[in-house]
């Protein structure tokens, strides 16, 4: 299609230094720059039961992990068109505890779905990680034994087990549908979806999207501790480049209680005074002591363009 006569022209990066080569090349570089020994096997397996168990034993043996980078291609009449799985084996004389260990500590694909079944069982996360700990020996330590509370919700959310609920797979349809849902309830100060334009504020565009959530608890903690009031901005929370805005106050242990959560994919002054105006209609007038924020000067303008009090900034 393209003319190219040997596709291992391609040339990466080597994944131990910054030497560029085809893929020829690189097993060579690896060889006599690395001192890396090269061992490439080729198997057969009568099915996929017997890949998968081959694959789950040899990632727990080597402390490797494989991932096929490209699933099966689609072809014009319609049909798929399989990956033949080819793995080249590397192996390195490096200290016990290798650097591939933290990249893939959540273990085999058996192992994952070991601890999912746990998960599912309702046994606390603690006990789970005191039983893995527990496993280790003087003389081996697997990626598994270093999993931590982070990593049991990773394999919690992969294998959807958190909740009873189905979720959807579009994050747009899941905000949808719960909006839905709090018809009644009043936890949705406003709700403005991506590919609609709003009757009240139609200087928002169209491919704007604008959540603010307050329950009625984080109102009464909002109406009885206001002398601070705490604007912080979260970047890169999800895939969508949106930012989450949480208006926070002091409880009685001085310790920041989030009292309303905005996410939007803009945070200029029109869109920030809809999120003080909709607290506004919920609370009321307040008139914290104090006002904080970052250096960017939106944020107070918008508060005080909002409520009358004017706190020091």
């Amino acid at each position: 299609m393209h003319n190219v006569e040997n596709i291992n022209e391609l040339r990466r990066k080597c994944t131990l230094c910054t030497h560029e080569s085809s893929k020829e090349e690189r097993l060579l570089h690896f060889q006599e720059v690395h001192d890396v020994k090269i061992e490439t096997v080729e198997l057969a397996f009568i099915n996929f039961e017997a890949f998968d168990e081959w694959k789950n034993r040899t990632e727990k043996e080597t402390k490797s992990k494989f991932i096929v980078r490209r699933g099966a291609t689609s072809l014009k009449n319609g049909r798929k068109k399989n990956i033949i799985l080819s793995v080249t084996a590397l192996v390195f004389t490096y200290p016990k505890a290798d650097w591939g260990i933290l990249r893939h500590k959540e273990g085999t694909e058996f192992e994952r779905q070991h601890i999912a079944t746990k998960i599912a069982s309702k046994i606390p996360f603690d006990e789970i990680l005191d039983e893995i700990r527990d496993s280790v020996t003087d003389s081996k330590l697997d990626r598994i034994h270093l999993l931590t509370k982070k990593d049991l919700y990773n394999i919690e959310n992969c294998f959807n087990i958190g909740s009873n609920a189905i979720k959807h797979k579009d994050d747009g349809t899941s905000v949808d549908a719960c909006e839905m849902e709090s018809k009644n309830d009043s936890c949705i100060l406003f709700f403005k979806p991506q590919g609609v334009t709003s009757a009240m504020y139609p200087e928002l565009k169209s491919d704007d999207f604008v959540l603010e959530i307050m329950n009625d608890a984080q109102c009464e903690m909002l109406k009885k501790y206001v002398s601070l009031i705490c604007i912080d901005g979260t970047h890169g929370i999800n895939g969508y480049d949106f930012q989450l805005l949480t208006l926070q106050t002091l409880d009685d242990m001085r310790q920041g209680f989030p009292c309303s959560f905005f996410i939007s994919n803009q945070t200029d002054h029109f869109v920030l005074q809809i999120f003080f105006a909709k607290i506004k209609e919920k609370v009321g007038e307040i008139c914290p002591t104090v006002f904080m924020s970052d250096m960017a000067e939106s944020f107070f303008n918008a508060w005080s363009n909002t409520f009358q009090s004017k706190p020091k900034h």
